[in-house]
């Protein structure tokens, strides 16, 4: 445990550095995982797979998982709606395109 305490000793002006290492490593799955659920929805509504009725109405605004799906379901519903499936798959990838980048600038800003 001693020869711990002396490691230790030595990281002591690198607190802040840790600090910011742990908040961009958060960021980074944070944005992994939103990139990758993003999908989910839009395969389902892509191949007619969808169990849930499409959301018409603009969903009303809270904290919670379930808003934040059906506020998606109703963009990705009103783009389909209003082109095509083939400009939803384009907001879909330009979506997951910015959060894959912004997901790469926290995993070279932890570094």
């Amino acid at each position: 445990m001693k020869s711990f305490a002396k490691i230790l000793k030595y990281a002591g002006g690198y607190k802040f550095y840790a600090l910011l290492n742990v908040i961009f490593n958060i960021f980074s799955v944070i944005f992994e995982l939103l990139s990758v659920m993003l999908f989910i929805p839009f395969l389902n509504l892509l191949f007619n797979q969808s169990s849930s009725i499409p959301v018409t109405e603009k969903p009303e605004f809270a904290y919670t998982k379930q808003y934040v799906e059906a506020y998606y379901n109703y963009t990705l519903g009103q783009i389909i709606e209003s082109n095509d499936k083939i400009a939803a798959l384009l907001f879909v990838c330009i979506i997951v395109g910015i959060l894959f980048f912004l997901k790469n600038v926290c995993r070279y800003l932890e570094i």
